[in-house]
């Protein structure tokens, strides 16, 4: 009985340990698949929401800090802090608000932040040279050189 267990047990480790390898493989493949700032723009236009309907889902209250304010407001404050713009790519704040909700994963690949590169600090920390003044947000949550 105590054979069959072991066996068992070894087939197991042998089927877990594989699978771990394949997992990390695929993983290898797919960060290297990234897509374009063409690929990113293309998909980002062709599913933005119309102005009219970003509107009407501006004027939704929302509770941000305590505060209650329309999301319209929300928005615009979220988009000039992140980007230093009213708009992006012709699109409102409204519009950009609600594509980024839709779109998590397109506009994690999006380069949309605005740094300020006499900033010190941010050049220390993130370990980059002096680089655009926009970046995605990926580059600050993987451990991945840029290449100019």
């Amino acid at each position: 009985m105590l054979d069959k267990v072991k066996a068992k047990k070894a087939k197991l480790t042998t089927l877990v340990l594989l699978l771990l390898t394949f997992s990390v493989n695929a993983q290898d493949t797919h960060a290297s698949m990234r897509a374009t700032e063409a690929q990113i723009d293309s998909i980002i236009q062709a599913n933005a929401v119309s102005k009219e309907h970003a509107a009407k889902f501006g004027n939704l209250v929302i509770q941000d800090n305590g505060r209650m304010k329309p999301l319209n407001t929300f928005a615009s404050e979220l988009l000039r802090k992140i980007s230093g713009k009213d708009e992006f790519n012709g699109m409102d704040a409204n519009q950009v608000f609600l594509s980024m909700t839709e779109l998590t994963r397109v506009w994690y690949e999006t380069p949309v932040l605005k740094l300020d590169w006499r900033n010190d600090s941010i050049k220390t920390i993130s370990e980059f040279p002096k680089m655009p003044l926009r970046l995605p947000y990926w580059i600050f949550l993987m451990n991945v050189e840029i290449i100019n």
